[in-house]
C-alpha cells in the first residue's frame, strides 16, 4: 500500500513497526472491509451492525450515493444482493467501470463539484422520489460527498455556489457555519435526500471523515434532519458580508426537514477515525509497545499542534507509540507545496526527541497540493541540524521532504476517515 515503503524502512530502520501500522490501517479502511466488518447477508435478511432488514418485503433495492470510496461500498454491496432486482447512481471521483451491475457509476469532479456531479445529483433525486413505499434505497455516502453531491437551489448556478463556499472558506467561518449555508443553498442536503425518498425505506452507510462524526456534517448531511434554519444562514452570509437580497431569498425559503420518519430513515456509520485508531492499537499491544493514545480529534493548526506533539513524547517512556487522528489546518502564508500532514511532519523536526520518528498520514492518499501525490511523511530527529526553516516559513514542506527522501507514497487509497498521527519514542531494540 506505501509504495515506497522498502526505501522509507532502509532510512528509517527504527520506524519499521510505524510504516506496517500505517499500511495496516489502509488495509482495515478498504471500504470492502468496512462493508463486510459491519454488514451481512443471512438468507433473506440484511444485518447491518444489530438491525435486520428483512428483503422479502422489497419489490426493488436501489443503490445510489456519492464519495471517494463509494464504488467499492457499492461493489461490495452489490455483490451481497445477487438474487435481488438492484439498480441505482452513484458519484464517485473515479469511475473504474461505467456500470456495477444496473447501478450506473459517473465520474464527477472533487474537491471543486462541477456539471457532471450535478447531473449525477439530479438523477440520483429522481431515482429516490420514483421510489415506492415497498422499496429499499440504500444510500452510500464518504470521504468528498459534499463536492460529489452537488445540487444548488434552482434560484442559483452551481458556479455561484462554489463562489460563496470558497468566500466562506476564506473567511473565518468555522465548519458548522459553512454547512449551514451549504445545506440552505442546496436541493440535496441537510435532509432533503432523505424527505425525497418517503415513503420508501431508506439506509444510509456513513464512512466518516469528520472530527466528531457528526452525521449532519458529513457531505452536509443528505439523509439526516437539519436543526439549522435559513434565518441562521442568512446572519451567517451578514456576519462574513456576502449577503445579497437574492441569497436572502432562497436561503430564507429554502428550509431543510427538521424531522424524518424514523421508521422509515435509518443512518449508520460504518468507517470513522476512532475504529482504524483501535485496531492499530490492538497490533501495537500484540508486540508488547506502551500506547499513549490520544483520541481522534486532534485539530488546530500543524505547527502548533507538532509542538505539542513532540513535548508528550519527550514526557514518555521508551517504546511508546503515541497515535491519535483527526485533522489539522494550515495557515497558508507563503507559495510553496505541501499539505497538512508534510507540515506537521517539518514543523515538529526542531522539537522531536532523541531516538524519535513521527509519522503523519492522510488516509486517502492525497495530502494538499503538490506537484505529485503524496500521502504525507515521517520523520525523526537526525535531520535537525539541516536548515529547514526557510521552507517552513514559505509552506514548501513538499519540498525539503522530497530532498531527504521521507514523502510517503500511497496513491489514492480509495478511502479516507481524515488523518493518523503517530510517534514511537525510543523504539525497541
Amino acid at each position: 500500500m506505501i509504495k515506497n515503503k522498502k526505501q522509507l524502512a532502509a532510512l528509517y530502520p527504527q520506524a519499521g513497526i510505524l510504516l506496517e501500522l500505517a499500511e495496516s490501517a489502509l488495509a482495515y479502511l478498504q471500504p470492502e472491509n468496512l462493508i463486510k466488518n459491519h454488514i451481512r447477508r443471512h438468507r433473506q435478511k440484511l444485518i447491518i451492525d444489530r438491525h435486520i432488514f428483512n428483503l422479502e418485503k422489497y419489490q426493488k433495492i436501489y443503490i445510489i450515493g456519492a464519495g471517494k470510496a463509494t464504488y467499492q461500498m457499492a461493489k461490495s454491496l452489490y455483490a451481497l444482493l445477487p438474487d435481488k432486482k438492484v439498480s441505482g447512481y452513484i458519484n464517485v471521483p473515479l469511475a473504474i467501470t461505467k456500470k456495477i451491475g444496473h447501478i450506473i457509476v459517473n465520474q464527477a469532479s472533487h474537491p471543486l463539484p462541477n456539471t457532471a456531479g450535478v447531473r449525477g445529483a439530479k438523477i440520483i433525486m429522481e431515482t429516490v422520489i420514483q421510489a415506492k413505499k415497498n422499496d429499499l434505497i440504500i444510500c452510500l455516502i464518504s470521504g468528498g460527498g459534499s463536492a460529489l453531491l452537488p445540487l444548488p437551489h434552482h434560484n442559483i448556478t452551481l458556479v455561484e455556489k462554489i463562489k460563496i463556499t470558497k468566500k466562506l472558506l476564506k473567511s473565518s467561518a468555522n465548519i458548522k457555519e459553512i454547512n449551514c449555508v451549504r445545506k440552505h443553498l442546496s436541493s440535496i442536503k441537510g435532509g432533503r435526500l432523505a424527505q425525497a425518498a418517503w415513503p420508501a425505506t431508506l439506509v444510509s452507510l456513513y464512512i466518516s471523515d469528520v472530527i466528531g462524526d457528526e452525521l449532519t456534517n458529513i457531505a452536509s448531511g443528505p439523509t439526516i434532519a437539519d436543526a439549522s434554519t435559513g434565518l441562521e444562514a442568512q446572519a451567517i452570509l451578514k456576519k462574513y458580508h456576502l449577503y445579497t437580497e437574492k441569497l436572502g431569498k432562497i436561503v430564507r425559503h429554502n428550509e431543510s426537514p427538521k424531522k424524518l420518519d424514523e421508521k422509515k430513515v435509518f443512518n449508520y456509520i460504518i468507517g470513522n477515525n476512532q475504529q482504524v485508531l483501535q485496531h492499530l492499537i490492538k497490533i501495537a499491544e500484540k508486540k508488547k509497545y506502551r500506547i499513549k493514545y490520544l483520541g481522534a480529534a486532534l485539530q488546530g493548526e500543524a505547527k502548533f499542534l507538532a509542538k505539542k506533539l513532540a513535548f508528550i513524547a519527550k514526557k514518555t517512556k521508551k517504546s511508546t507509540l503515541i497515535i491519535g487522528g483527526g485533522e489539522t489546518t494550515v495557515k497558508v502564508q507563503g507559495n510553496g507545496f505541501g499539505g497538512r500532514n508534510q507540515e506537521l511532519i517539518l514543523a515538529i523536526l526542531s522539537h522531536l526527541p532523541v531516538n524519535c520518528t513521527a509519522i503523519s498520514l492522510a488516509t486517502d492518499g492525497v495530502d494538499g497540493l503538490t506537484p505529485k501525490p503524496v500521502a504525507g511523511a515521517i520523520i525523526d530527529d537526525r535531520y535537525h541540524q539541516l536548515s529547514y526553516q526557510k521552507y517552513l516559513k514559505n509552506n514548501d514542506s513538499y519540498t525539503f521532504l522530497k530532498k531527504i527522501h521521507s514523502l510517503l507514497n500511497t496513491g489514492l487509497t480509495g478511502t479516507n476517515v481524515g488523518d493518523i498521527i503517530m510517534l514511537l519514542n525510543k523504539p525497541l531494540g
